[in-house]
């Protein structure tokens, strides 16, 4: 049974690992440099200690990176980018990606791109419930004592 679970385990993997490679491989790339950054700003409600109802707003900045598209010079960023690309300054040089259409720009990061968060959290979730399986399917066995006589 632990076969089938490290076997099931290491398929979808594979899996995950061989779409996002077809998604990279299949869409077009460019280098491009981080020339700045852009503010953007999330309005959060909650309540207080008192109860009252709070706002406050959140600031976080996602990077503007600039790159050559065909005959043209681009310039993009999306919200999706904030806080995940924290670490880039400006100057730095990235891989930008896109699929045909210019649309869903991500840049190349091996923790952003090839193991997400979302790829922690389901392998974190299979683990903890295949344990949970593996546990109520697999019966304790008695050690097999030889004794000689």
């Amino acid at each position: 049974m632990g076969r089938i679970f490290l076997g099931l385990l290491t398929v979808l993997l594979l899996l995950n690992f061989g779409y996002k490679a077809v998604l990279y491989f299949s869409s077009e790339k460019a280098e491009g440099t981080v020339v700045g950054f852009e503010y953007f700003s999330r309005e959060v409600e909650t309540k207080d200690k008192s109860g009252n109802d709070a706002v406050y707003f959140i600031q976080y900045e996602a990077p503007i990176v600039r790159f050559k598209l065909e005959s043209e010079t681009v310039s993009v960023t999306t919200e999706a980018w904030s806080n995940e690309y924290a670490s880039l300054e400006k100057g730095d040089k990235v891989t930008v990606f896109w699929n045909t259409g210019r649309e869903n720009f991500k840049l190349n990061s091996f923790f952003l791109f090839w193991i997400s968060v979302w790829d922690a959290f389901y392998g974190i979730l299979l683990l903890i419930f295949g344990s949970i399986v593996l546990g109520i399917v697999l019966p304790e066995r008695e050690p097999k004592i030889r004794t000689w006589k």
